[in-house]
């Protein structure tokens, strides 16, 4: 499409970074993972913040409260029988509190991009 738009054609042998240079024309894969790298700096530093006030406790951990105010944040869930089902799938060593590696696999499991 380049080459249309310049008026070359392949025997002219130019490279395509030549071409997307002079039309201003970006690759859509090159795009995407610029886009996704950017969207995913966003998500962790969403996660910092809301791991940074979730974490009341001088374990450095989140408790069953704690966790309650975050669904709250993160996806406006109320529901004690939901927030507590959750909890105990998040809480995967079961010892009733929340570590950063496990808060991090629940936002990435549970957000989506409604939530964000």
């Amino acid at each position: 499409m380049e080459r249309r738009m310049v008026g070359v054609t392949l025997n002219d042998r130019i490279r395509k970074e030549k071409l997307r240079e002079i039309t201003g024309v970006r690759d859509w894969n090159e795009e995407a993972l610029r886009r996704k790298a950017r969207w995913a700096l966003k998500i962790r530093e969403m996660h910092m913040n809301i791991w940074t006030r979730a974490t009341t406790s001088e374990t450095g951990c989140v408790t069953k409260r704690d966790f309650a105010w975050v669904l709250r944040e993160l996806g406006d869930i109320t529901d004690k029988t939901i927030i507590d089902e959750i909890f105990n799938e998040t809480d995967v060593d079961g010892n009733g509190l929340i570590d950063r590696d496990e808060f991090t696999y629940m936002c990435r499991n549970y957000m989506t991009d409604d939530d964000i």
